[in-house]
Protein backbone atom coordinates (compact mmCIF):
# COMPACT_ATOMS: atom_id res chain seq x y z
CA UNK A 1 0.00 0.00 0.00
CA UNK A 2 1.60 3.36 -0.75
CA UNK A 3 2.06 5.55 1.95
CA UNK A 4 -0.17 8.29 1.11
CA UNK A 5 -2.75 5.60 0.98
CA UNK A 6 -1.86 4.38 4.22
CA UNK A 7 -2.15 7.66 5.66
CA UNK A 8 -5.70 8.53 3.84
CA UNK A 9 -6.59 5.09 5.96
CA UNK A 10 -4.96 5.78 8.80
CA UNK A 11 -6.75 9.51 9.65
CA UNK A 12 -10.24 7.38 8.51
CA UNK A 13 -9.47 5.12 11.19
CA UNK A 14 -8.33 7.58 13.99
CA UNK A 15 -11.14 8.80 15.34
CA UNK A 16 -12.67 5.11 15.88
CA UNK A 17 -9.26 4.38 17.06
CA UNK A 18 -9.90 7.28 19.93
CA UNK A 19 -13.67 5.89 20.78
CA UNK A 20 -12.17 2.42 21.22
CA UNK A 21 -14.15 1.53 17.84
CA UNK A 22 -11.55 -0.29 15.90
CA UNK A 23 -10.80 -3.83 16.12
CA UNK A 24 -7.27 -5.37 17.34
CA UNK A 25 -5.90 -6.11 14.52
CA UNK A 26 -7.11 -2.43 13.27
CA UNK A 27 -5.74 -1.23 16.39
CA UNK A 28 -2.20 -2.93 15.32
CA UNK A 29 -2.14 -1.90 12.60
CA UNK A 30 -2.84 1.84 13.43
CA UNK A 31 -0.39 1.73 16.42
CA UNK A 32 2.41 0.28 13.84
CA UNK A 33 1.44 3.01 11.23
CA UNK A 34 1.76 5.97 13.80
CA UNK A 35 4.87 5.06 15.01
CA UNK A 36 6.20 5.12 11.65
CA UNK A 37 4.08 8.66 10.55
CA UNK A 38 5.41 12.18 11.83
CA UNK A 39 1.92 13.43 10.39
CA UNK A 40 -0.47 11.19 11.46
CA UNK A 41 0.83 11.11 15.10
CA UNK A 42 -0.27 14.84 14.87
CA UNK A 43 -3.56 14.51 13.27
CA UNK A 44 -3.89 11.79 16.68
CA UNK A 45 -2.34 13.86 18.78
CA UNK A 46 -5.16 17.17 17.43
CA UNK A 47 -7.95 15.02 17.23
CA UNK A 48 -7.02 13.60 20.59
CA UNK A 49 -7.43 17.08 21.59
CA UNK A 50 -10.29 17.84 20.28
CA UNK A 51 -12.26 14.65 21.53
CA UNK A 52 -11.09 15.31 24.96
CA UNK A 53 -12.89 18.86 24.67
CA UNK A 54 -16.29 17.66 23.53
CA UNK A 55 -19.05 17.00 26.25
CA UNK A 56 -20.82 13.94 25.39
CA UNK A 57 -24.19 13.52 27.09
CA UNK A 58 -24.62 10.83 30.31
CA UNK A 59 -26.02 7.64 29.23
CA UNK A 60 -29.75 7.32 30.15
CA UNK A 61 -30.58 5.20 33.00
CA UNK A 62 -33.10 1.77 32.10
CA UNK A 63 -36.00 3.58 33.54
CA UNK A 64 -35.62 6.85 31.62
CA UNK A 65 -34.80 4.54 28.31
CA UNK A 66 -37.87 2.37 29.54
CA UNK A 67 -40.07 5.91 29.63
CA UNK A 68 -38.80 7.12 26.32
CA UNK A 69 -39.68 3.80 24.35
CA UNK A 70 -43.24 4.21 26.39
CA UNK A 71 -43.71 8.22 24.83
CA UNK A 72 -42.41 6.88 21.96
CA UNK A 73 -45.13 4.20 21.35
CA UNK A 74 -48.00 6.47 22.50
CA UNK A 75 -46.78 8.68 20.18
CA UNK A 76 -46.99 6.21 17.32
CA UNK A 77 -50.74 5.23 18.31
CA UNK A 78 -51.89 8.45 19.21
CA UNK A 79 -50.99 9.57 15.55
CA UNK A 80 -52.66 6.38 14.03
CA UNK A 81 -55.67 7.08 16.56
CA UNK A 82 -55.43 11.04 14.62
CA UNK A 83 -55.89 9.76 11.20
CA UNK A 84 -58.56 7.52 11.72
CA UNK A 85 -60.36 10.01 13.07
CA UNK A 86 -60.10 12.46 9.99
CA UNK A 87 -60.89 9.10 7.93
CA UNK A 88 -64.09 8.96 9.36
CA UNK A 89 -64.83 12.27 9.75
CA UNK A 90 -64.41 12.45 5.67
CA UNK A 91 -66.41 9.25 5.02
CA UNK A 92 -69.19 10.71 7.62
CA UNK A 93 -69.28 13.86 5.59
CA UNK A 94 -69.16 12.52 1.95
CA UNK A 95 -71.65 9.51 3.01
CA UNK A 96 -74.57 11.95 2.69
CA UNK A 97 -73.51 13.24 -0.27
CA UNK A 98 -73.09 10.12 -2.27
CA UNK A 99 -76.54 9.09 -0.84
CA UNK A 100 -78.24 12.09 -2.14
CA UNK A 101 -76.23 11.74 -6.02
CA UNK A 102 -77.72 8.34 -6.27
CA UNK A 103 -80.83 8.85 -5.36
CA UNK A 104 -80.84 12.08 -8.55
CA UNK A 105 -79.40 9.46 -10.73
CA UNK A 106 -82.56 6.74 -10.51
Amino acid sequence: MSERLECSVAEDLIPLYIGEDVSAGTALWLEQHLADCVRCRSVLDETGGVRSELVLPEPRSSEQSLEWELIQKYRGRNRARGWMMVLTFLLLLLLPALTLALTLTQ
